[in-house]
């Protein structure tokens, strides 16, 4: 129904038509006066708006008369001719209407933004051939050893050189076996990748950050000869970060001269070694330069290479980074680093672990752009939404800020996805994501509560709203009690079952309890059956059968609520008694164009939309008031 026409007219009493025309006047004007104090009680008046000065009783109508346009109307709007009664516009029918525009809008705005920052992200991480690319990786480092195989598994083969094993880097668990890796099978994996990918490219570095801020200074070896732009770095510069360069010229200039400011392409893996154990030299004292002779020294290089690995794990810095890009700019990166294990007592035991990250490199992005441009009319919206809600500047710095929703929701959704863009190349691209996968699980929170103009998405969020005080309380005490459970666990487990070996698996084993229920099996049920047995059973009873299902009790209830409250606020939208509906459905052309002045001009029935809006929400205000001034139960 269009809400622009909507009209309403009450039947005037049988008896009123039968007195006198001067006795009629008079009691008619006293009738009017009566009449909108009852009907300014179900929010049934129009007051004024806009700055335009109307009263309830100047939007009403004598007898037989066409009624004129109501303050909110176009100037086009009419009504057609009426027996009886007065023509009424139902205020709190015509302000649902707008919010339910007004939220459709910021719904639309928002999760434009929403989709183009995250069809941005997931091209910048490279989510859709990262994969594909880390497969090939894997596939060429067995290509070297003429084995194929989908993972990076250990295996033994036949080669030119003999009989050669290769061991994963993360099952080399001594210092012994890093320094074997960087001597010996790196050079392998380069050779591996080259032979299985002839046009890509591959650099090692020690900085675990991706090519966005790292130069050839900080390269142990490269094949890059490149400016890596970025959105802010349309312009070309004489400066690259990668110049371009002959690599065969290239090396045998630095194999003449070492420096550290410098680097080899990785066509050669002695230079490349030779190249490392520069920097690992440069890391013991300062060492700009050095003679190739030198570097290629057996003894100088396995300590310069000890210190290098055991100064990076004391630092928490990744070894080495492997870096590997395509010809149409698809770069993944391979990060080893290591931890000691006890080194008070196991000087040379490490645990090892591999990262990766994959990365497109384009120079710009189409979907950042849209997406800053949805942003800012996002924003825009929000600015003029705060604006129908606020009659002061104070009173709309106090919407903002003093609203958990405002301050922990809308505003880093505006703001963090630029911080992230800002400081991501600062960042390891694996942090980066991390970072980015938050960020749009805040957004993604906002476009549900955006969402709320829909009917679906409206029983979902205010159930959830009314729930969310019941479900902090419960949850407070759901993790307390998981976390008991998880320490006790811990106590008798964590000797024999890596599930529990730490507290923080063993919390997110009892955590899933409350999802999914205990199961009895384990190396826990094996070595410890009757404390895993118990354990079965207690922790079933408590975080399966009550704590989760208490959770379930709360959210059914608050739905349950949240139904009746939808059903007394249609109540309230409805007809008063005694009314009828005399609207009129507008033309095609005539929506259309009122849709795009509110849409491009947030023009609605001819007035400016947030004055509007605060003006019909104090309408009804003011008759809530007068309501319940005047009822019975009041004082």
């Amino acid at each position: 129904m269009a809400f622009t026409a909507s009209m309403v007219v009450t039947q005037r009493r049988e008896r009123e038509r039968r007195e006198s025309r001067a006795r009629d006047e008079l009691e008619h004007r006293e009738e009017r006066a009566s009449h909108a104090d009852s009907l300014d009680a179900e929010g049934g008046l129009a007051g004024s708006a806009g700055g335009h000065g109307y009263k309830p009783s100047s939007i009403m109508t004598k007898r037989k008369r066409r009624a004129q346009p109501h303050p909110f109307a176009d100037k086009d709007l009419r009504v057609a001719e009426v027996e009886q009664g007065d023509v009424l516009v139902p205020i709190r029918m015509a302000l649902e209407h707008l919010e339910t525009r007004e939220g459709s809008r910021g719904l639309v705005l928002f999760a434009l933004f929403f989709s183009m920052y995250f069809c941005h992200t997931s091209e910048a991480l490279d989510a859709p051939q990262g994969r594909k690319t880390l497969k090939w990786y894997a596939d060429a480092i067995k290509s070297k050893y003429d084995l194929t195989a989908t993972d990076e598994n250990g295996f033994c083969a036949v080669t030119d050189f003999g009989f050669e094993c290769y061991t994963p880097f993360v099952e080399r668990n001594s210092v012994e076996e890093v320094l074997e890796f960087l001597e010996h099978d790196l050079g392998i994996v380069m050779r591996g990748i080259k032979e299985f990918c002839p046009t890509c490219l591959i650099g090692i570095t020690a900085v675990n950050r991706d090519l966005r801020i790292l130069s050839l200074g900080q390269m142990i070896c490269s094949d890059f000869y490149f400016n890596v732009k970025t959105i802010g770095d349309l312009t070309s510069s004489d400066f690259k970060q990668f110049p371009d360069r002959n690599c065969t010229s290239g090396d045998e200039k630095w194999s003449k001269n070492p420096i550290v400011a410098s680097a080899p392409c990785c066509d050669s893996v002695q230079l490349g070694l030779a190249s490392l154990t520069l920097l690992a030299l440069n890391g013991i004292e300062p060492t700009p330069s050095s003679s190739l002779g030198n570097l290629q020294n057996e003894m100088v290089r396995k300590n310069a290479l000890d210190h290098y690995v055991r100064r990076a794990i004391d630092a928490n810095e990744a070894i080495i980074q492997l870096v590997v890009l395509t010809p149409d700019e698809h770069a993944v990166g391979i990060a080893y680093t290591a931890s000691w294990r006890q080194k008070e007592y196991l000087p040379d035991q490490v645990e090892t672990t591999v990262t990766y990250w994959s990365y497109f490199f384009r120079p710009y992005s189409p979907f950042l752009i849209a997406a800053f441009v949805f942003c800012v009319f996002s924003t825009i919206h929000e600015v003029f939404e705060q604006w129908s809600i606020a009659h002061t500047l104070g009173e709309a710095a106090r919407n903002v800020f003093l609203s958990p929703f405002m301050v922990f929701i809308e505003i880093p959704t505006i703001i963090l996805p630029w911080v992230a863009e800002g400081i991501g190349p600062l960042l390891e691209l694996r942090v980066y994501a991390l970072l980015v996968s938050i960020i749009e699980l805040i957004m993604f929170l906002r476009v549900f509560q955006e969402g709320q103009v829909l009917p679906p998405f409206r029983l979902v969020v205010k159930t959830l709203i009314y729930a969310l005080p019941q479900l902090l309380w419960f949850t407070s005490a759901m993790l307390a009690t998981v976390m008991v459970f998880a320490g006790i666990d811990q106590q008798l487990f964590g000797r024999v079952d890596d599930n529990y070996a730490d507290y923080g698996s063993s919390f997110i084993s009892m955590f899933s309890v409350v999802i999914e229920g205990a199961n009895n099996d384990g190396p826990a049920f094996e070595l410890s059956p009757e404390g895993a047995n118990m354990m079965y059973v207690i922790a079933n009873i408590f975080l399966f059968l009550i704590i989760a299902q208490f959770f379930i009790a709360i959210l059914v209830g608050a739905f349950d609520h949240t139904r009746e409250a939808e059903n007394d606020r249609r109540m309230t939208q409805g007809l008063c008694s005694g009314c009828v509906d005399v609207s009129q459905d507008a033309p095609i052309s005539t929506w259309l164009k009122r849709t795009a002045g509110y849409l491009f001009m947030y023009r609605q029935w001819g007035v400016f939309a947030p004055v509007l809006r605060r003006t019909m929400t104090d309408l009804i205000t003011e008759a809530d008031s007068r309501a319940e001034e005047r009822s019975p139960y009041s004082g």
